[in-house]
């Protein structure tokens, strides 16, 4: 909501105007899909992580650990959003148009 009062107010338009308008005129997305954007591509940067670094191996120790952890909840996270129903899609994840 507050993103939404700050695109207005620089804007100069009412508050009244449509919220998809206002994001449209500034090619912008609404904060929660820059954020899942920003989740399946974190997760997919770790996957496509050299077999022998560092951060690779605690993602494979993370993966095999009991309990909730950092992967499982990531996974979790994605299989909730909505746009993804096949498990497949990280591995063609688009690039976001936001996203130089």
């Amino acid at each position: 909501r507050s993103h939404l009062n700050f695109i207005k107010h620089i804007l100069g338009i009412n508050r009244s105007v449509n919220n998809l308008m206002c994001r449209a005129e500034l090619g912008r997305y609404p904060l929660h899909t820059e954020i899942n954007y920003r989740i399946v591509n974190f997760y997919k940067h770790i996957k496509e992580m050299p077999k022998d670094s560092i951060v690779y191996q605690a993602y494979l120790m993370d993966n095999a650990a009991e309990g909730l952890n950092a992967i499982k909840t990531l996974r979790q996270h994605i299989t909730n959003l909505k746009f993804i129903t096949d498990p497949n899609i990280l591995k063609t994840y688009p690039k976001h148009p936001s996203v130089n």
